[in-house]
């Protein structure tokens, strides 16, 4: 095979119009580049540091709308009274009445009130009369189915009482019941005195041992 030889791209010459405009154009741009640092050169000034100060925002007004009190009403015009007419003499009568007599009634008869009954001496003896009773074993028995009771006696009153007068039940107890009774007077006292004590001596027909205590009441 033999060697093919391709064609060349012919150059433009130098002298064409796009280079010349090239050249021209990045001519200018130095140009004006120049004057330009020139320009600055000549005229910078100094400048001093500004310190920027924040202006106070001013306080907001706001208007509030304040309610008026309403206008005061008129006063009403006097009402002047009417004209009195003149009223008639008064004459006045005082009538005296005089109150009548009080009568007197006579008092009515009372039916006469029956008269309290006078205290019976008995009853006066249950009233201040007060008895009590014990066993007596200061002195022998009298028979061995026999007991000795000692009634003493308390006058509670401010009166005098004939001993012969005051009479009283004996009775002896035992854990059974009433082993025996027995009755007696303070014959061996003539006269109880008022507030005064006394006693007596009395025998129970009963088992001295079966006897747990005694007591006496006025009959």
């Amino acid at each position: 095979m033999g060697r093919i030889d391709r064609p060349t791209r012919p150059e433009l010459p130098e002298s064409t119009d796009w280079a010349r405009i090239a050249k021209i154009a990045g001519g200018c741009a130095a140009a004006a580049l120049l004057l330009w640092l020139a320009y600055a050169q000549a005229t910078r000034v100094e400048r001093s540091p500004v310190i920027a100060v924040r202006r106070p925002t001013p306080p907001r007004v706001v208007y509030v709308a304040v309610p008026q009190a309403p206008p005061p009403a008129p006063k009403p015009a006097p009402v002047e009274p009417p004209p009195s007419e003149p009223k008639p003499e008064e004459h006045s009568t005082v009538i005296e009445a005089v109150a009548p007599a009080p009568i007197v009634h006579a008092p009515e008869p009372q039916p006469d009130r029956p008269r309290e009954k006078p205290e019976t001496l008995r009853e006066a003896i249950h009233r201040c009369i007060v008895l009590s009773a014990e066993v007596d074993t200061s002195q022998p028995f009298v028979a061995p189915i026999s007991v000795n009771a000692k009634v003493h006696l308390r006058n509670m009153c401010g009166m005098d009482f004939p001993g012969a007068s005051v009479w009283f039940d004996a009775t002896a107890y035992s854990n059974s019941g009433i082993a025996g009774t027995d009755y007696g007077h303070f014959e061996n006292v003539p006269t109880i005195q008022s507030f005064g004590t006394a006693e007596t001596l009395v025998q129970i027909q009963c088992d001295p041992e079966r006897v747990t205590r005694i007591a006496a009441k006025l009959r």
